[in-house]
Order: C-alpha cells, then structure tokens, then sequence
C-alpha cells in the first residue's frame, strides 16, 4: 500500500510544482493576511512567490531524480517505491532482485546527504532565524515570533535528523550485504 510519500516521490514533476508552489504561496498568502497586508498584495506576492519556488524545487526535484535514475537505471513506478521505501525507513526492499540497485541509490543518498548545502542547512536556518529575530525586535507580532521559533527549531534538529538518515542507509546497506549470497 502506497502513502503520500510513496506518491510524492513518484509524482510527476508538473504536480510536483503545483503542489510545492501551491502550498507555499497559501501559507505566504494566509501569513501575509495575518499580518494585515493589503489583499491584493498578498495574493500577488504570494503567488509570485509561490510561482518562483515551485520552479526551484522542481528543479531540485528534477536533478535528483535525474542522477538516481543514473545510478539505478529506469524503474517501474513499484520499483522506485520500494526502492525509495527501503532507503527512507533502512530497511532492504522485499524483493532480493532490487538490492543491487537499492546499494546503488545509497551511494547517491549518502552523497546528497553529505553535500556541502546540507552541511550548510543548519547555519542558513540559523541565519534565517536570527533575521526573524530582528523583526520581532523591530515589530513583535506572532508571525515574527513564530518565524523566530520555527527557523531556530529546524536549526537544531536539521543536522540529527541527516544524521538520522546516514544512520538507516547504514543499517541498509549492512542489510543487503548480509543477505547476500559470499562469493
């Protein structure tokens, strides 16, 4: 049985854009309203906005895929679930078959993990979360405060949480080694 997870990492792109950029302009919208900017003003900038980071993160989507697909070679949509599956919860795809693609797709994932953006990630947050800071400073208000909180609290989880992640591709790859037959 698939989740949305599954159907998110197999969305086409095109959804994929209107979900991100969809999203993320409802929530700019909703916050640009709370703090009582003019309607057609948020609804512009959020938009925009929403516009703008839809196509980055597709983008992002979109070379991500593109170098698994690289290191995996072309999958069924139930293949890339399983494979995907296995490497988010550490855990060996139940069919031997996809193991040697499932190591694969661990080198591309400990490499993406240990990329120099993801090793930068938290100091961004931080630096995201200070500027909020100053604006609650500025201007305190439950949107700069919150903004505040939630930038510093991904600071601090964002690097247990690749750790995390390092630590279940180990346990899979250890997985996979062990059931498979000594030559």
């Amino acid at each position: 049985m698939t989740d949305w997870r599954d159907a998110v990492t197999t969305a086409p792109l095109w959804k994929y854009a209107i979900i991100v950029g969809g999203s993320f302009a409802l929530f700019l919208g909703v916050g640009a309203w709370l703090t009582g900017s003019s309607p057609l003003g948020a609804v512009v900038g959020a938009v925009v906005a929403g516009l703008v980071f839809g196509a980055v993160m597709t983008g992002v989507v979109a070379g991500f895929r593109r170098r698994q697909e690289q290191a995996i070679g072309p999958r069924s949509r139930a293949e890339l679930i399983a494979l995907n599956r296995s490497a988010r919860l550490g855990k060996p795809p139940e069919d031997p078959a996809l193991d040697e693609a499932a190591l694969h797709l661990i080198s591309v994932r400990r490499t993406a993990l240990s990329s120099g953006l993801n090793r930068l990630g938290p100091w961004i947050l931080a630096a995201l979360a200070a500027l909020q800071l100053m604006r609650a400073i500025a201007d305190p208000g439950f949107i700069s405060i919150g903004g505040t909180v939630f930038f510093a609290a991904l600071a601090v989880v964002s690097p247990f949480a690749t750790r995390r992640q390092i630590a279940k591709l180990d346990r899979l790859e250890t997985a996979i080694q062990a059931r498979q037959p000594e030559t």
